[in-house]
């Protein structure tokens, strides 16, 4: 603890409350949603093929989140802000 910080304004926090908790190495709803959806249609729509194509999905975002842990709330920031403003 460096001596210039009196005692009790320094606190050791751990990294792990700082970082988004991934599911299965991807934000939890995300993993949610592409779950539900591949299971829907795999099961639902009696497409097996479909499987592996959610499985890809997923892998994607994995890829995705090791290169940048806050991707998909990015993504969804980037969905939501209006692309022009009133004056």
């Amino acid at each position: 603890m460096p001596d210039e910080i009196p005692d009790g304004w320094y606190v050791l926090i751990q990294r792990s409350i700082t970082r988004p908790l991934p599911f299965g190495g991807v934000p939890f709803g995300f993993a949610v949603l592409n779950g539900t959806v591949t299971l829907a249609l795999t099961l639902g729509g009696q497409m097996l093929w479909f499987a592996l194509v959610g499985l890809g999905i997923h892998l994607l975002g994995v890829a995705a989140c090791k290169r940048d842990p806050y991707i998909f709330d990015v993504l969804r920031e980037h969905v939501h802000t209006k692309r022009y403003y009133h004056v």
